[in-house]
């Protein structure tokens, strides 16, 4: 497809989209760094938990992790004080074609075995039990207003013990995130660049369909005479289908499939007639995706890709000045942010 950059043609190019989409990015980081900010009731900290609590969590990649379990568990219980008894359990997740199990061991209890649909609802199980036990053995502190005796005043009974109600987001295995991206591009425009992405996943288990848009830096392409040439604009918008892998307790990887259209701009410059013209991008691009569990919630990616639909750049007199590549390739880092189920149990 040529287009002619010194012929009078219509503008499609919407102004100001890139603005949006940085926009959106700066939002959704912004959301994201907000989470965890809420406040629990509990009076237990972390250092309490370990003085009374060993805990072995193994569970695939795409489950909550040790940490986090650890203080859904604190958020739980309620009567603070001290203990002899520590308890010590093994907890192990694995995956089945219904979802996931559950073995729950204790060093001086029986095993307990469960199954849910995805992960959220095993940690919500195993954080109750848990706390269950500890609160058990756990002696309420003396008060020192106990030793000067008062009168007797009734007051409402108030259980210390953690509420057993699963969250209503255990009963659904779908999970929807929104990321931020930054990327960097060969093939695509004249020259390497930069991009900026936001994108929306929705995933079911291990299966996971994501939405992007993308906005890329400017190129410019030079004429054959000298201060001639075209500035190349691309904006694009694709879809991809992605199957997670687990990568031992660590790590998972993703891979996926898909394609993007999009507008690719040019806009003349230093010729007689300058003007803008705009034409089809189409691309069907495979790539793959890590998220680490140590530096959650950064995600890697790298992307190949065919260009199946591409604009020349044409100056009269002077030919062709841009002949898009029939591949690309690209390599992205950004942030993900899960809003259902969310990281932080509730």
């Amino acid at each position: 497809m040529s287009v002619w950059t010194d012929a009078p043609v219509s503008r499609r190019l919407v102004r100001g989209s890139s603005r949006i989409v940085l926009a959106i990015s700066m939002l959704l980081l912004a959301t994201g760094l907000a989470w965890g900010a809420e406040e629990d009731e509990s009076g237990w900290s972390l250092d309490d938990l370990e003085r009374h609590l060993v805990l072995d969590w193994d569970a695939p990649a795409e489950c909550p992790s040790d940490r986090a379990v650890r203080d859904r568990i604190r958020t739980l219980l309620k009567t603070k004080g001290e203990a002899e008894h520590q308890v010590v359990a093994k907890a192990t997740v694995t995956r089945t074609p219904a979802g996931y199990a559950l073995e729950l061991a204790f060093d001086d209890g029986p095993k307990r075995q469960l199954t849910s649909d995805n992960c959220i609802g095993l940690v919500e199980a195993t954080s109750i039990i848990i706390a269950l036990d500890i609160e058990t053995h756990v002696k309420p502190a003396p008060s020192i207003a106990e030793s000067t005796p008062t009168p007797h005043r009734p007051r409402a009974a108030r259980s210390t013990r953690p509420s057993t109600r699963l969250p209503s987001s255990a009963a659904s295995p779908l999970r929807l995130a929104v990321g931020a991206m930054t990327l960097g591009d060969v093939g695509s425009l004249p020259e390497p660049t930069a991009g900026y992405r936001a994108t929306f996943a929705l995933s079911y288990r291990a299966v996971r369909a994501e939405a992007a848009a993308t906005v890329f830096a400017s190129r410019d392409a030079e004429g054959l005479r000298e201060g001639t040439g075209v500035r190349v604009d691309l904006r694009t918008g694709g879809l991809q289908l992605c199957h997670s892998w687990s990568l031992d307790r660590s790590a998972a990887l993703g891979t996926c499939l898909g394609s993007e259209a999009g507008s690719s701009t040019v806009t003349g410059f230093g010729i007689t007639r300058p003007s803008t013209s705009t034409g089809l991008w189409m691309s069907v691009l495979a790539s793959s995706q890590l998220r680490l569990r140590s530096v959650r919630p950064l995600v890697f990616g790298l992307e190949v890709g065919a260009v199946t639909s591409r604009a020349q750049a044409i100056i009269r007199g002077q030919g062709t000045v841009f002949d898009p590549a029939p591949w690309l390739a690209r390599a992205t880092v950004g942030l993900e942010f899960e809003i259902l189920p969310r990281a932080r149990m509730e």
